[in-house]
């Protein structure tokens, strides 16, 4: 029995350290957090995130290699 790709059996948790964008491009906001985020069935994670600060939403994009 094999799994298909595209079916979400695949995906995981995986656990990334945030720097808010404010902060990365304005020097505004100083947060820095940890979030978990579920990855689709190629390990890849496009996520809306939202800091808890400034209340600034960024989209978070990781691609598996």
């Amino acid at each position: 029995m094999g799994y298909w790709h595209g079916s979400g059996t695949l995906g995981h948790t995986i656990t990334r350290e945030i720097v808010c964008r404010e902060y990365a491009e304005t020097d505004k906001c100083d947060n820095i957090w940890e979030e978990d985020f579920e990855t689709d069935d190629w390990g890849n994670v496009d996520q809306e995130v939202t800091c808890i600060k400034c209340g600034q939403n960024f989209y978070f994009k990781e691609e598996s290699c």
